[in-house]
């Protein structure tokens, strides 16, 4: 008989039996792997980033599969050609955006264009054929388009052409008196054209976000006090007519098409950009020659109308924030802080150290403007609660930094230069 050792190894599977040999019948990528392990350390590197001639970067105490991943994601990544986040790029997808700004050589284009370039987008401005543009220097590298907002054949080659994300349409009639003188070409470029530019995007490029501007005075002169983005449009004069027009094509675009166009109810904004056929640029311009011995005093008209005046340099950046919520609606964009001309030119001569501002300013009842709307107020808590934007910008510090720049005009000879500018306003 057998003994119990002997019954034993008789039923022990030998180690190296079938399973095993086909277990030794190892991958090619399984050997190189325990190759590269058998080796010295420095030889352990990813075999892909090694194929793909780099190695990918890792944080302290990460392993090389770590690594690896976090090479394959960032590759994968939306952004830059490489896969890295551009820096300080636009917020909503990451990526390298183009926009298109109709009106792009007035004050709110050209900040609006500084504001995005520094975002890394591509900005394509449109400018009027013919048409003097002194801002041209503050404007950064962007390219530059002819486009008369009537020509809608012209409009939809743009269109075409860039097929930009976004469109900010800031063409437009703005001075009340020239609307006045006329009212037909008023309604013809504030709205008509508008309309069209709508029907145009509508067929070409339905995807394309839309941020068409109004204006506080749509809401006329019985508006109750403050306003928001249901208060009825009572408009008194041309320009808030037309403007109103505008702001109810928008909003029939977007609730009969599902065009993404916002509405931005812009109340006043200012900046040293702000052409000096505007009374707040006549007052700072005035304080700054007056202070430099080049004129005696200026004449003035209504010193307690009151506005909601803001900085232009905030409400770009508003401009932005609403095409980037997912949702188009309107949005008032104001301060919700009402100030006088009489608080502007104290601001104003102070900060062009002159101590007795009253004896410098003459009045004149034949200076005030037709159908002048009321202090208009604006309550901005939907863009607040929304976007999260408020004005960050003092009055005072708006009205001292339009003085400085007067006063680095006046002492320089030279008018438009973007060194006038702080880096900030970028």
């Amino acid at each position: 008989m057998e003994d119990a050792a002997a019954r034993r190894a008789r039923h022990v599977r030998p180690r190296h039996g079938r399973r095993h040999e086909r277990a030794r019948l190892l991958r090619p990528g399984v050997l190189a792997r325990r190759a590269r392990l058998a080796g010295p350390r420095e030889a352990r590197r990813p075999v892909r980033a090694a194929e793909r001639g780099r190695r990918p970067d890792r944080r302290p105490h990460q392993g090389a599969r770590g690594a690896r991943l976090d090479h394959h994601h960032r590759r994968r990544r939306a952004g830059a050609p490489d896969g890295r986040r551009r820096p300080g790029g636009p917020g909503r997808h990451c990526v390298s955006r183009t926009a298109l700004i109709t009106g792009v050589a007035g004050q709110d284009g050209t900040y609006l264009a500084r504001h995005l370039v520094s975002l890394g987008y591509t900005v394509v401005g449109t400018t009027m054929p013919g048409a003097p543009h002194p801002l041209r220097p503050y404007l950064p590298e962007i390219v530059l388009e002819e486009l008369d907002l009537r020509d809608t054949a012209d409009l939809r080659r743009l269109v075409e052409q860039h097929a930009p994300d976004e469109i900010y349409n800031l063409a437009a009639m703005t001075q009340v008196n020239e609307c006045w003188a006329n009212p037909a070409l008023a309604h013809e470029v504030n709205a008509h054209a508008v309309d069209r530019m709508l029907e145009a995007v509508h067929e070409l490029a339905p995807e394309t976000r839309v941020l068409q501007p109004s204006t506080s005075q749509i809401y006329g002169t019985a508006a109750p006090s403050p306003q928001d983005e249901t208060t009825p449009h009572d408009p008194r004069n041309p320009y808030a007519e037309s403007k109103s027009l505008a702001h109810r094509s928008a909003v029939e675009r977007r609730e009969r098409d599902g065009l993404p166009v916002s509405v931005a109810i812009l109340y006043n904004h200012e900046s040293p950009l702000r052409g000096p056929e505007f009374v707040t640029r006549k007052i700072t311009r005035a304080a700054a020659e007056i202070a430099a011995g080049k004129r005696d005093r200026i004449t003035l008209g209504n010193l307690d109308t009151s506005r909601d005046w803001g900085a232009a340099t905030d409400y770009v950046v508003a401009m932005h924030a609403i095409l980037q919520h997912d949702e188009p609606m309107d949005f008032t964009v104001a301060t919700g802080t009402l100030h006088s001309l009489r608080e502007l030119v104290d601001v104003a001569f102070g900060a062009a150290g002159l101590a007795d501002p009253w004896s410098y300013v003459q009045h004149d009842a034949d200076l005030l403007r037709q159908a002048d709307t009321p202090g208009l107020l604006g309550d901005p808590t939907r863009i607040r609660d929304t976007l999260g934007w408020e004005a960050t910008t003092s009055f005072e510090a708006m009205v001292e930094e339009m003085v400085r720049v007067d006063v680095a005009r006046i002492e320089s000879g030279i008018e438009e230069t973007s060194a006038f500018l702080s880096t900030s306003d970028a």
